[in-house]
This record gives C-alpha cells, sequence and structure tokens, in this order.
C-alpha cells in the first residue's frame, strides 16, 4: 500500500511540472552565452545552465510566473513565462 501511495504522489509530481525552452543572446551580437544561469523566481532550487550554443530547457513547477537570467558581466533580466513554452532572452 506504501508503495502505491509513493507512486501515486511520484506521478503528480510529474505531471505538476511543465518544460519551458529557449536561448540565451547577447544583446550585441546575438551569439549564444554559454553557462548563463535560468533560475525560477519563485523556486530557486530549480535552475539550469544554458549549452554550447545559449540553448536551455527547464522543468519548472506549475504556477512559475519568472525566470531569471543571469551571467557574470552581465544584467540579470526576468522574464514572466506565463503561457510561453519558449523564451529567447
Amino acid at each position: 500500500m506504501m508503495f502505491l501511495a509513493f507512486g501515486l504522489f511520484f506521478s503528480f509530481q510529474l505531471e505538476a511540472q511543465r518544460v519551458i525552452k529557449g536561448m540565451v543572446r547577447d544583446a550585441g551580437t546575438g551569439e549564444g552565452l554559454i553557462g548563463a544561469f535560468v533560475v525560477a523566481k519563485q523556486n530557486e532550487a530549480v535552475g539550469t545552465t544554458t549549452d554550447f550554443d545559449g540553448s536551455f530547457e527547464i522543468k519548472v513547477p506549475e504556477g512559475t510566473e519568472f525566470l531569471v537570467f543571469s551571467y557574470t558581466g552581465y544584467t540579470s533580466v526576468e522574464e514572466n513565462i506565463v503561457g510561453k513554452d519558449n523564451v529567447e532572452v
């Protein structure tokens, strides 16, 4: 019975997330930023970094409204993600 309850809880946790994909680019050159931080504003434990071309994919809990993008030497940016599955910063 305990295993069934755990399985139901785990399934609910998987369903209660959504995936946001996107790119982080330098505003001047348009080049992707490698290793930029992408964090859910309401839950800073949820985050990722961009890959070699500036792209990212992050699973955020339902109800997350903002992502925060940061990179050394650049100003941090908050982006509203309500109703979005893809973000370019």
